[in-house]
């Protein structure tokens, strides 16, 4: 999969930012929070095509996760 700079720049700081959330907390659960909300705000930078591929696509990791319950 091809990937840009600028991906790889992004997931590298993410990695960062999750990392040192996880020495301050002791868990991931801050961290999740945070990109929760920063996955909704970057929805809203997307075409209707593009928000619903993504929507589709995160329902299915739920579904997968809730199998697995």
């Amino acid at each position: 999969m091809f990937h840009t700079d600028n991906q790889v720049e992004f997931k590298e700081i993410l990695r960062k930012f999750s990392d040192a959330t996880y020495e301050n907390y002791g868990s991931h659960a801050y961290a999740a929070g945070y990109l929760e909300s920063m996955a909704v705000q970057m929805l809203a930078l997307m075409s209707k095509r593009e928000q619903k591929g993504f929507i589709d696509s995160m329902a299915a990791v739920v579904k997968k996760q809730r199998e697995l319950a």
